[in-house]
């Protein structure tokens, strides 16, 4: 992963990490019905017009990973401090904060709202799907537990595995297939088809399944996985070329 984040760029994978922009790809190879729908873009946090937002959404970042500001209330969002921080990510180059994530740089910032979704029981979990040109393998599913995260890695039997990803544990609650999984995992195919490698995020609201995010470099190639041996599996698998 840290050759393909120096070596393995292209204007595709810019645009696909785009969280913007990559809306009208995954439009054209799957259908508009997959997005979350998107309630603005702005270029600055002052062009933002609250009042004609809904009272629950999320912002986040077009450019970056994890620079995002979920709003459950309206009326409890402290103003100043979301404008400071949204002014301060602005600035920032994603592709240089940390992780040397080339594909990032020539992302022109923007500031996206997209509706505030989950499901009936008030959760949301992520289904991160692995694949390897058009070959989807594992399903991680990123769960929030209050102040621990959890991450259950199953088959497309959805049987769980003998690895974690990123240090994160397995829950021990019961994570239950999600409904329409096949149907995933076709969107993660179709999506994934011509990159060697990529995550293909997707988010499932009770049945109804909605696109999150593709991500080239997980991490930014620093998740540990355990055992060893299962990092040199998934590594087998990456056939690494322009």
């Amino acid at each position: 992963m840290q050759y393909a984040k120096l070596h393995l760029n292209s204007p595709l994978k810019t645009k696909l990490s785009d969280k913007y922009l990559v809306r009208e790809w995954v439009e054209k190879k799957v259908g508009s019905e997959y997005l979350i729908p998107l309630l603005g873009v702005w270029g600055s946090f002052i062009d933002i017009d609250f009042n004609k937002l809904s009272n629950k959404f999320v912002l986040k970042t077009n450019h970056s990973s994890g620079w995002n500001h979920v709003v459950d209330d309206k009326r409890e969002v402290d103003l100043e401090d979301a404008k400071k921080k949204f002014n301060k990510w602005l600035k920032r180059d994603f592709a240089y904060s940390g992780d040397i994530q080339l594909h990032y740089e020539a992302i022109e910032p923007k500031i996206i709202a997209e509706e505030y979704i989950q499901d009936r029981t008030g959760n949301l979990y992520d289904y991160r799907f692995l694949c390897f040109d058009g070959d989807v393998l594992y399903c991680w599913v990123g769960i929030e537990g209050g102040d621990q995260r959890y991450g259950n890695i199953y088959n497309l039997e959805w049987e769980l595995q003998p690895w974690t990803f990123d240090g994160l544990p397995n829950t021990s609650d019961e994570v239950k297939q999600p409904d329409n999984f096949e149907e995933m995992v076709q969107i993660a195919e179709v999506l994934s088809r011509g990159f060697n490698h990529v995550r293909v995020d997707l988010y499932n609201v009770d049945g109804k399944i909605y696109f999150g995010e593709m991500t080239f470099t997980s991490g930014g190639g620093y998740r540990l996985i355990h055992p060893e041996k299962y990092n040199y599996m998934l590594g087998n698998r990456w056939e690494l070329r322009e």
